[in-house]
């Protein structure tokens, strides 16, 4: 959904035990990245922290997919400085796939695998963002246009908003100020409107 794949997380938690929590019986537990990446279990299981992540951003109406998508591609950069600012939310993922690894072989809530810290610190941050906060900086991270071709880095234009070019303001720019700050076009908090859509008569 988000572009990542369960071998992404490796460096996140602990790879052999989160191997065990995905076989039953008999089953043999992947041993290195590439059988964790062919394993039914794990895909659904990142998948699914994924859609976790995805849909606590499509009630906050925050976060587009593509910028979440730009995060988790940041995140498995070559490139240090992308890499760490991508590491946000794939760190996130990372809770989210965990708990869901865990929550599959349905320990009780009395044992230690059922009160793993990670779990409640990963649900504090999807309400976070259910409710629209900005936990996910932008600024720096590379935006594509779905296809991996690179637009530009996001930020690179926020000084510019609100500047007037002729008679029109820079619209271009305005969207990044709006994504990157977290004030909507629609309101008036930082613009000292009544609320109507910027450019509006």
């Amino acid at each position: 959904m988000l572009g990542a794949v369960p071998s992404d997380f490796i460096s996140y938690f602990d790879f052999n035990r989160f191997a065990e929590y995905l076989v039953d019986g008999t089953e043999v537990a992947p041993a290195n990245p590439s059988q964790l990446d062919a394993n039914t279990r794990a895909i659904n299981i990142v998948n699914a922290a994924q859609g976790d992540v995805a849909a606590a951003c499509r009630k906050g109406d925050y976060y587009e997919l593509q910028q979440l998508r730009d995060l988790v591609r940041a995140g498995k950069s070559s490139n240090a400085l992308q890499a760490s600012l991508g590491a946000q939310i794939l760190d996130l993922i990372a809770d989210c796939a965990w708990c869901r690894a865990t929550r599959r072989k349905r320990y009780t809530k009395a044992s230690p695998q059922g009160e793993d810290p990670s779990c409640e610190i990963a649900e504090n941050k999807l309400e976070q963002l259910r409710h629209g906060e900005r936990i996910f900086v932008l600024d720096g991270v590379e935006q594509t246009d779905g296809a991996g071709n690179v637009l530009g880095v996001y930020g690179e234009a926020v000084e510019r908003a609100g500047v007037m070019e002729g008679s029109q303001l820079v619209a271009e720019t305005i969207d990044n100020a709006v994504r990157l700050w977290g004030c909507k076009t629609g309101g008036s908090t930082m613009l000292g409107g009544t609320g109507r859509d910027i450019g509006a008569g």
